[in-house]
């Protein structure tokens, strides 16, 4: 048995049947609140990748959308100021914690 097919059937052996839409929804509903963006971070894309081969998996331009979309008030405000976008995700989220690292002081 392939560790994809091993995956397969242990999910339908050991997961209540809707494990899937409510780990998405758990991610799709992540707020980051007054807490570390860092921390927030590493739990949703945890989560994240125990969604990989369903439908609920958030590819990385999905995963930074919903990251900038849910991160505190404060730290989405300078992220749009300085126009962190533009960059590529792995630097992307490095700027974001070192912004959120400031806030945080």
């Amino acid at each position: 048995m392939t560790f994809a097919d091993f995956m397969v059937e242990f999910r339908r052996l050991w997961l209540d049947s809707n494990w899937e839409q409510r780990l998405g929804d758990t991610v799709l509903n992540a707020r980051q609140g007054p807490g570390s963006f860092w921390d927030w971070q590493l739990g949703l894309q945890s989560k994240n990748y125990l969604l990989q081969n369903t439908s609920s998996h958030l590819d990385e331009g999905t995963l930074r959308r919903k990251l900038s979309s849910g991160a505190n008030l404060a730290l989405h405000d300078r992220m749009v100021k300085e126009k962190l976008n533009e960059l590529p995700f792995k630097d992307w989220l490095e700027r974001m914690k070192i912004l959120d690292q400031a806030r945080l002081k």
